[in-house]
């Protein structure tokens, strides 16, 4: 029995593999469990390029990103600049005298024309009303009427 014992040990021994205690060569040296095997290091120079191109690439990746929202909001700020033009056009299209005070109080009556118009008749005309309020002066042939500054100079003084 004590045969079969140490000859099953010399069969282990025989057997063993690198990483019980054996380097890969077979010289019997264990290896440093600090260092790690050839061929596992990385080397230092390769690291750093790897680490500056990741680098880079994050970077690029966060100038591209503020370029995107730089987009957005020209992008907001020009549909923001359309949808006032169409509505100034909307108000001018229905007679409207003063768009600039219209466009402000048509939020309170949530963008409907008809309602605004409704509410503040004085901010629109109606369609046969294009006086400016004035008597008007002269007839509509030249019935006396002075064409120019000068005439009506020449006329007061009494040149000719």
């Amino acid at each position: 029995m004590e045969d079969e014992i140490e000859q099953q040990l010399e069969e282990q021994q025989g057997q063993q593999k690198p990483d019980e205690g054996q380097s890969a060569a077979g010289d019997g040296q264990k290896p440093d469990k600090g260092k790690p095997a050839p061929g596992d290091t990385v080397n230092r120079r390769k690291h750093e390029r790897e680490v500056s191109r990741l680098e880079a690439e994050r970077d690029a990746a966060k100038a591209e990103a503020e370029g995107y929202k730089g987009l957005k909001a020209e992008f907001e700020a020009w549909k923001a600049e359309q949808e006032a033009e169409k509505t100034s056009a909307a108000l001018k299209a229905v007679g409207c005298h003063d768009v600039v005070a219209a466009s402000a109080r048509l939020g309170e009556f949530g963008g409907d024309i008809e309602k605004l118009k409704a509410a503040a008749p004085y901010l629109f005309s109606t369609v046969g009303d294009k006086s400016t309020g004035g008597n008007p002066r002269g007839e509509a042939g030249n019935g006396g009427a002075v064409k120019t500054i000068r005439e009506g100079i020449k006329q007061t003084i009494g040149e000719k």
